[in-house]
C-alpha cells in the first residue's frame, strides 16, 4: 500500500496539472474573447463616430436651411410692413382728396346759386281744395289696339311685380 505522503503528493501533482491547464485555458479563452470583444467595441465605436459625423452634417444643413427660411420670413415681413404703410399713406391721401372735393363742392353750393335756396316746410300749408293726387290722368279718347289681350297683359304685369318685389 501506498503511504499517505505518496497519496498526498499524487493528489498535489494532479491538482497542479489541473490548475495549470485551467489557467492556460482561461488565458486562452480570456485573451481571444477579450480581443474579439475589443474588436467588436472598436467597430461599434467607429460606426458611432460615422453616425455622429453624418448627424452633425445633417444638423448643420438643417440649421442653414432654417436660418435661410427665417431670413426669408423676416424679409417677407418687412415687405408686408412696407406695403401696408404705403397702402395706409394712399388711403390717407385718398381720404384727403375726398375731403377737399367735398369742401370744394360745398363752397360751390354756398358761393354760387347752383341749388334752389333751402326751405322749411310750413306746418300750416295745405293743398287747395280739389287737389288731385293721382299720378296719371286717364285719357277719355284713348283706345286699346284691336288685337289687345287683357289676360296676357295681366300676366306680364304680375311677373313684373313679382320680379321687382
Amino acid at each position: 500500500m501506498r503511504s499517505a505522503e505518496e497519496d498526498a503528493a499524487e493528489w498535489k501533482r494532479k491538482y497542479d496539472i489541473a490548475v495549470r491547464e485551467t489557467k492556460a485555458a482561461l488565458e486562452k479563452v480570456t485573451a481571444s474573447s477579450f480581443e474579439k470583444d475589443f474588436q467588436e467595441m472598436q467597430e461599434m465605436l467607429q460606426q458611432l463616430k460615422l453616425e455622429k459625423e453624418k448627424t452633425e452634417v445633417l444638423l448643420k444643413e438643417k440649421d442653414e436651411m432654417l436660418k435661410a427660411k427665417d431670413d426669408e420670413i423676416e424679409m417677407k415681413g418687412k415687405e408686408h410692413e412696407k406695403i401696408k404703410s404705403e397702402f395706409q399713406k394712399l388711403e390717407i391721401e385718398r381720404l384727403a382728396q375726398i375731403e377737399r372735393a367735398q369742401r370744394h363742392v360745398e363752397s360751390l353750393y354756398s358761393d354760387w346759386d347752383l341749388l334752389p335756396p333751402k326751405t322749411i316746410k310750413d306746418p300750416e300749408a295745405k293743398k287747395p281744395e280739389g287737389w288731385d293726387d293721382k299720378e296719371y290722368i286717364p285719357d277719355p279718347e284713348d283706345k286699346k289696339p284691336e288685337d289687345w289681350d287683357d289676360e296676357e297683359d295681366d300676366q306680364k304685369n304680375l311677373c313684373t311685380h313679382q320680379v321687382s318685389s
